[in-house]
């Protein structure tokens, strides 16, 4: 489903029968809510596989400048820089911000909160200089956007906004939040682990 098909369900699931044009809820305030379900969906899957919406990102460079802005994000998995324009990304170490950040050998960086730093800071300004590997917190900005997790969760991001719809309405909605708890709880079967992740080596005769 599209984020438009979304509102179409949505809407029909709490019985908004007036809609956008007679007073009901507003196209906008469903697009609102059904993108905070989404980003809860997201997030639980997160749970589950925490490389499941992996997305490679860019930033510039800046000479002399240590510390850069993080997208919004639930986690970020490698930064990595280049040393001239259009070369090679060499993934950067992570290390503690008072481990690093008086280094004059080899470069590493450090989070603190919705920061990056990177140091040494870099000695020249490069475009797409740095590259960060993070799950961005996704959302739909048009009718014919799709949300990009498994099919079968399209459902949970419009029980999840009926859910928060009718608590809005002080109504309560045991079924909903029922069917909903089952979808979650099926993720696992969804999104199952990837053969990007390396076997546990089991000694023999252990």
């Amino acid at each position: 489903m599209n984020r438009g098909q979304m509102r179409d369900k949505l809407r029909r699931r709490v019985q908004d029968e007036v809609g956008d044009s007679a007073g009901g809820w507003t196209d906008a305030e469903l697009d609102a809510e059904l993108n905070d379900a989404y980003a809860w969906v997201q997030k639980e899957i997160f749970k589950v596989l925490p490389e499941a919406h992996l997305f490679w990102d860019t930033m510039d460079l800046t000479a002399g400048t240590s510390w850069y802005p993080l997208p919004a994000t639930f986690g970020v998995s490698e930064i990595g820089v280049r040393s001239e324009a259009g070369g090679a990304y060499a993934q950067l170490g992570r290390k503690m911000y008072a481990d690093i950040k008086e280094i004059t050998s080899g470069t590493y960086y450090a989070q603190r909160g919705q920061w990056i730093g990177i140091f040494p800071a870099p000695p020249a300004s490069i475009v797409a200089g740095i590259q960060i590997v993070h799950t961005p917190i996704m959302a739909m900005s048009a009718d014919t956007d799709l949300p990009r997790i498994k099919v079968p969760l399209h459902e949970a991001i419009v029980l999840k906004a009926k859910d928060a719809i009718l608590g809005d309405l002080e109504q309560e909605g045991p079924a909903n939040r029922m069917r909903l708890a089952d979808m979650i709880n099926d993720i696992p079967q969804w999104y199952e682990a990837t053969t990007d992740m390396p076997d546990r080596f089991s000694p023999r005769g252990l």
